[in-house]
């Protein structure tokens, strides 16, 4: 916590296989391999865990990025899936296992303990944001609220979002529906920042909208959207442009309001 001055401690979570040679291990299943390449998948078998990492804030004190130390790293098999002679209701009892047995209800178990470590080491005060990828960005992870714990997570360009309804209206969610990537190719201006992105402090274009409302995910949770241009980089002249796609970032932190007017309209719904 030394190194956490900061009121807000990133931890980053996500799921990652361990090969294994072994036929003889139970939990022990083909999966994707992380490593292939996009034109071509890949499997492997080995084992899955999820892992949470701290995120150290290096760079406030010296030119170089956050540095991930582990501090869980807890079994996640996935549910036996049981014979094709299975009698029906074998196959039942299976995909009810599948609902409460799965990586977002296990990083929801996780997401308690994380909070409670944070509490007996006297970081009572400070917030704990989990950033996760696209595969927990969904209804399990985002029903479920904990005080001083907020999720970033990577969302669907086409996810559909909206805003509350008028006020005297019965609705509660605005009939005007729209995507993040509508947002960023509407006509609302770039707002820039500079962080510390890609080995050295680079300036980011990004929008933002706060209380969006994501009725088949958050419900009626309020969400920020955050919506990063492509920032293309490469680390030397001839080497390859790194990160050439734009990023869609969905969090329930709505603290930080910007002073813009983010959580005014976009034109396509004006």
């Amino acid at each position: 916590m030394a190194w956490c001055k900061s009121r807000y401690i990133g931890v980053a979570v996500d799921d990652t296989g361990l090969r294994k040679t072994g036929r003889s291990i139970r939990q022990a299943f083909f999966q994707r391999d992380p490593l292939s390449p996009p034109f071509w998948v890949n499997l492997m078998f080995g084992l899955r865990f999820l892992q949470a990492s701290l995120l150290v804030p290096l760079y406030r004190r010296s030119p170089v990025g956050a540095r991930a130390l582990p501090i869980r790293f807890q079994s996640a098999p996935p549910v036996k899936r049981p014979k094709r002679k299975a009698s029906t209701e074998q196959w039942k009892q299976y995909r009810a296992a599948r609902q409460q047995h799965n990586l977002s209800r296990l990083f929801v178990a996780m997401r308690h303990q994380l909070r409670q470590a944070l509490d007996a080491v006297g970081a009572a005060a400070k917030t704990l944001v989990l950033a996760v990828d696209g595969s927990f960005c969904n209804r399990t992870v985002f029903a479920v609220t904990l005080v001083e714990v907020q999720i970033l997570a990577r969302a669907r360009k086409d996810a559909v979002l909206c805003f509350r309804a008028a006020v005297g209206s019965r609705r509660f969610y605005s009939p005007h529906k729209f995507t993040p990537e509508q947002v960023r190719q509407d006509g609302r201006p770039w707002k820039t920042i500079r962080l510390f992105y890609g080995g050295k402090r680079r300036h980011l274009r990004y929008k933002e909208l706060s209380d969006v409302y994501w009725q088949g995910g958050a419900r009626r949770r309020p969400l920020r959207l955050l919506v990063v241009a492509p920032t293309p980089y490469r680390k030397r002249k001839s080497g390859r442009f790194y990160y050439r796609q734009p990023a869609y970032l969905l969090t329930s932190d709505v603290t930080r309001i910007s002073h813009t007017g983010a959580s005014k309209r976009p034109p396509f719904l004006a």
